[in-house]
């Protein structure tokens, strides 16, 4: 059953490529996403490397068959309507929007970066992040620097800090600005930079995951827009993307060394052995929960945390929830499981297949908009935004967070306000 997922995604990964005459659009990299874990999954059962309560369970059909069945259910949409359709985005008519926030946000990048530098060399250079990762986990982590300033100094940066949390959404606009709309490199360069503002925190925590979504959101915005980059912004783009990358890759390194390399499974060392399971072990825990678990207190909170966290609901943050609900069930959660498996884990079965049943009528509705060949700003923002829950989901659902959740609903409104509403060929009928 192990090895199911990864033939089934690179069989369909290679139809769908065929289909498009071997052109690789966001459908692609999804599935590419898939197949790649899914070969670290059939790795991680190879050199026992299971963990927790999966190490005995045997992956049942029916969770396979719902696993595969529900990320294709979801990518159906994409891969029916490519990106490749998009003949034409349209520029909005006024630049100065999004002039005025790739500053302001480049501006809080150094702010934040500045301020935050102390707490990133304790944690680059301390001989055991294995502590720094357990006190996180505790809730122990050292206070931000934001936290420690009067409420009243705090004002102005806690909109912007709700506002940066998603990297892959200034990404887009670097890339948006820089192809679509043509501004100066300058500000495409601003929002480029300003995408590592969503990663400081995870770094002051010693964890790995924030960076590994930079990568992702990068390569899958870098997608988006290549059909209309020329040559000169294409070596730009992976430019700033090669720099950026290494430098976390010497962190990720450096992190996964340290917290994993004393420890071995059969022939296999802790660091090799962490990498295979950190990429693979997503089908298989998913299988599990979906399986054996029945949530103990069953919460919507995944799904809608900027909503709880405006009610003030005392447990706030999905790994304060995993936590509770770890302590109830005496399982494990805050395992990798895909963002179906993090939320049926938090509420039930039901509620996992109904997100995606809705997932696909609300992604179908959006993608089905690119068929004439032209769109604008807030319609190819839908697409990403629609998409991102996949190629952002291979270890859990992305916007479980208030501060994710909040930056795509302001950039949302912002997009609306911004764009026409008729655009290319509508405008002229």
């Amino acid at each position: 059953m192990v090895a199911i997922p990864f033939i089934y995604f690179l069989a369909l990964l290679l139809h769908h490529l065929r289909k498009n005459k071997w052109r690789i659009d966001i459908a692609s990299f999804i599935l590419v996403l898939f197949a790649f874990s899914g070969f670290f999954s059939i790795l991680i059962d190879v050199f026992e490397l299971r963990s927790f309560d999966t190490q005995s369970y045997k992956i049942s059909f029916t969770a396979t068959f719902v696993y595969c069945g529900l990320i294709t259910l979801c990518t159906i949409p994409f891969m029916t309507y490519s990106n490749l359709k998009i003949t034409r985005i349209e520029p909005i008519r006024n630049s100065g929007i999004l002039k005025f926030f790739a500053i302001i946000f480049f501006l809080y990048f150094f702010i934040n970066f500045y301020f935050s530098f102390d707490n990133i060399v304790r944690v680059v250079t301390a001989e055991d992040m294995v502590d720094i990762r357990a006190d996180h986990y505790r809730g122990f982590d050292e206070e931000t620097w934001l936290s420690k300033l009067p409420f009243a100094a705090r004002l102005p940066f806690i909109p912007l800090n709700l506002i940066s949390g998603c990297s892959w959404l200034f990404i887009f606009l670097a890339c948006y600005c820089q192809v679509i709309q043509k501004m100066p490199s300058t500000y495409s360069i601003m929002f480029f930079v300003s995408s590592i503002n969503g990663i400081i925190d995870n770094i002051n925590t010693g964890g790995r995951s924030a960076m590994i979504y930079w990568l992702i959101g990068a390569i899958a915005g870098f997608l988006f827009f290549l059909p209309y980059m020329n040559k000169k912004y294409k070596r730009r783009f992976i430019g700033l993307f090669t720099i950026i990358a290494s430098l976390f890759a010497f962190y990720l390194v450096a992190m996964t060394i340290s917290r994993f390399s004393d420890r071995y499974a059969g022939d296999i060392s802790g660091t090799n052995g962490s990498l295979i399971s950190y990429m693979g072990q997503s089908f298989i825990n998913f299988c599990y929960f979906f399986d054996t678990f029945d949530c103990p207190l069953p919460t919507l909170q995944i799904i809608f945390p900027f909503t709880y966290k405006l009610i003030g609901y005392p447990i706030q943050g999905s790994v304060a929830v995993q936590q509770m609900l770890s302590a109830m069930s005496g399982k494990v959660l805050g395992v990798f499981y895909t963002f179906i498996g993090q939320i049926i884990t938090t509420t039930n079965n039901f509620v996992g297949i109904l997100y995606c049943v809705i997932l696909f009528v609300i992604s179908l509705a959006v993608t089905r908009r690119v068929k004439h060949g032209v769109t604008n700003l807030r319609q190819a923002y839908f697409y990403m935004l629609c998409a991102s829950v996949l190629f952002m989901g291979l270890f859990g659902h992305y916007y479980a967070s208030a501060t994710k959740s909040f930056s795509i609903i302001f950039w949302l409104i912002l997009f609306y306000i911004v764009t026409p509403r008729k655009t290319g060929q509508n405008a002229n009928k």
